[in-house]
């Protein structure tokens, strides 16, 4: 997409507030000395084991997913693909059962 004389491409990646909670969480214990909790276990909330816990930090899935569509353009950023004509295309997968839905709620309509 061209804006202000630059070149972006954007990225849809679904966001989980509650997966970036659960990392915040994991990483706050983990700084604080805690044994990271498991949430509702077997024996009741946080129930322990004698497994080895996991003490690196975490991060989100679509931070991660982020962080490597950063790297990926980064990388990429001067290859000749890459300095290609925007394309624009019709999306034919959604735009014909649009259709044919919208044929159908006309006649739905068209009987009742």
């Amino acid at each position: 997409v061209l804006a202000d004389g630059g070149k972006y491409q954007l990225w849809a990646i679904p966001v989980s507030l509650r997966a970036r909670k659960k990392a915040a969480r994991h990483n706050e214990n983990v700084a604080a000395g805690r044994p990271p909790s498991r949430g509702f276990g077997l024996f009741g909330p946080g129930a322990q084991t004698s497994q080895i816990h996991d003490t690196s930090e975490r991060r989100a899935p679509s931070d991660q997913a982020i962080d490597e569509l950063r790297a990926l353009a980064e990388r990429h950023a001067e290859s000749a693909p890459a300095q290609g004509r925007v394309t624009v295309r019709w999306a034919y997968e959604i735009l014909a059962p649009a259709l044919v839905g919208a044929v159908a709620l006309a006649v739905l309509l068209g009987m009742g």
